[in-house]
């Protein structure tokens, strides 16, 4: 029986990934170790940007309630476009993602777990 082009193709790129592997697990260590330093020079740059108004309007994006930014500026005394100049400034570092809801409403993550890491920091100065 002969072998078809696509089981060719099938077995050419098995046998692709698995030389990829070990050298994958080789690197596995340098690599987590690189993403754990961006992200902590990632934490250090948003507290350097971080004020008053900011880390309301950073907590009131994460908020279980989904508010929209008009609504934050409403709760953080701003202005929206302020709100929206930071939620675009959050996005562009990576700092935040904009996903859907179930119901298709737009809601944001926190990447890198900032938002618990300033509420340790700032109970721990209280």
């Amino acid at each position: 029986m002969e072998i078809t082009r696509e089981e060719k193709m099938i077995a050419l790129l098995t046998e692709i990934r698995d030389l990829l592997v070990p050298i994958s697990a080789h690197y596995r260590p340098q690599y987590e170790q690189l993403k754990k330093e961006e992200s902590k020079a990632k934490i250090q740059d948003f507290k350097k940007l971080l004020t008053p108004i900011r880390g309301s309007i950073f907590s009131l994006l994460l908020d279980p309630r989904h508010l929209s930014q008009v609504e934050i500026a409403r709760i953080a005394q701003t202005s929206q476009p302020t709100v929206s100049r930071f939620v675009a400034q959050l996005l562009e570092n990576d700092i935040i993602e904009q996903t859907t809801d179930k119901s298709g409403n737009i809601i944001f993550v926190d990447k890198l777990g900032l938002l618990k890491t300033l509420k340790k920091e700032k109970e721990g100065k209280s």
